[in-house]
């Protein structure tokens, strides 16, 4: 696998979640899709790698925490400080 391009088309991804988010709030249907489709799309592209699905994981993980703490909900560090 040729992880310098994967890292740049993760970038790039990133990138254009960026750009979908001031189109389509966190809160929309399109959005999730968006992110969903073009995540798996960009795994399907290297072949389903393990470190390409850990990595799209990772970031859709770290993209719900962001839609957590937007709307006021329960994520990790608030359940933590609750505890």
């Amino acid at each position: 696998m040729n992880y310098r391009a994967f890292f740049q088309d993760v970038t790039a991804w990133m990138d254009q979640i960026n750009e979908v988010v001031q189109r389509h709030s966190i809160f929309t249907d399109e959005y999730w899709d968006h992110v969903v489709k073009s995540a798996g799309e960009l795994c399907n592209k290297y072949g389903n790698h393990e470190l390409v699905k850990q990595q799209m994981s990772m970031l859709i993980g770290y993209l719900d925490q962001q839609y957590r703490k937007a709307k006021g909900g329960d994520d990790e560090t608030n359940a933590q400080k609750r505890v």
